[in-house]
């Protein structure tokens, strides 16, 4: 722990409240250097003075982006179909964290708060299940990955559609552990903003009428996931599956000092979604499945971690087809 000297001494300076003529810089830097140090009591005390009077701090660069992409998923793959086909359409929601403090370079993506999903899988033999997926989500219902993070140009969609393929190996009459893989291309909306003037003391997030739009346009990449799981039959009308995902997000540059062609959204971020589902099915076919799953990792997408996690509720069928 840091010494507290006539040198190093926090000053109410530092903590100026933004009404009494403070510019947002001289606010938001001591905190940003606070996270990045050792505390102090003193530190601390402020914080605790401070926080209720400040939401966050989002720097005020020359250029912010904008992107509707997909969110971290709850897997459904794992659970073998009952019959020749399965139907399957579900509704997902869930809040993950924001970045209260991001800063240059930092990405700023709006990731959808609820989504649908519908899924038809066929099963190959006793062991492999092919199928198709697809996915939506509309920027309405939708959150920053960070503090400022300016919305679309108007409100837009994302929309995916994939593959997929699961394996399911017995290991007792009950039991069956699987393996899925899922790819969907998805279809990211984005937008880029520049400031027209100068930085001011009472913007704090993102101010439309201090921006105009550079450009929007969409982005077409695909999103993927492997998983890995087990299904257990506890009887002949229920049963649960749980285990391991590992899928990928979108990111950008979305606090920006330089100008950059198009949305400079990558798709190397990474993270693990443990998730629990429970389905049952009725004698003739008809299927409901609710699970709940929790992202892990997914830097920078998923601000300062924590959330809710993910909550699915679903409705479908398993058919037998001659």
């Amino acid at each position: 722990m840091d010494l507290i000297t006539p040198t190093n001494r926090p000053t109410l300076r530092a903590f100026a409240l933004p009404w009494r003529g403070a510019s947002l810089g001289t606010l938001c830097a001591p905190l940003r250097h606070m996270r990045q140090t050792e505390p102090n009591i003193i530190v601390l005390a402020g914080l605790l003075l401070i926080w209720p009077t400040l939401v966050g701090c989002a720097p005020q660069t020359q250029y912010r982006r904008t992107a509707l992409v997909a969110a971290p998923v709850s897997e459904t793959l794992i659970r073998q179909p009952r019959g020749t086909v399965q139907v399957l359409g579900s509704v997902e929601g869930g809040v993950q964290d924001t970045d209260n403090f991001p800063e240059v370079g930092d990405p700023s993506v709006l990731r959808p708060t609820l989504w649908t999903s519908g899924e038809l899988r066929i099963r190959v033999g006793d062991y492999v299940t092919l199928g198709m997926q697809a996915t939506y989500a509309s920027s309405r219902v939708s959150d920053g990955s960070a503090y400022g993070t300016p919305p679309l140009d108007k409100p837009r969609s994302y929309g995916g559609f994939g593959p997929n393929l699961a394996v399911h190996i017995p290991l007792s009459d009950t039991t069956l552990l699987g393996f899925a893989a899922a790819v969907t291309l998805g279809v990211m909306p984005w937008t880029v903003y520049e400031r027209t003037r100068p930085p001011g003391a009472t913007e704090h997030g993102f101010d439309p009428s201090s921006h105009r739009i550079v450009e929007s346009g969409h982005d077409v990449a695909p999103l993927m996931r492997l998983s890995v799981g087990a299904n257990h039959r506890l009887a002949p009308w229920v049963d649960i599956d749980y285990g391991l995902s590992l899928q990928n997000a979108a990111i950008n540059v979305g606090f920006d000092e330089v100008a950059a062609e198009g949305s400079t959204l990558t798709f190397a971020t990474f993270g693990v979604v443990p998730w629990f589902g429970l389905s049952l099915r009725t004698p003739q076919g008809l299927l409901f499945r609710a699970s709940y799953a929790y992202p892990l990792g997914f830097t920078d997408y998923a601000g300062d971690q924590g959330g809710t996690g993910t909550f699915l509720v679903a409705i479908g069928a398993d058919l037998d087809v001659d």
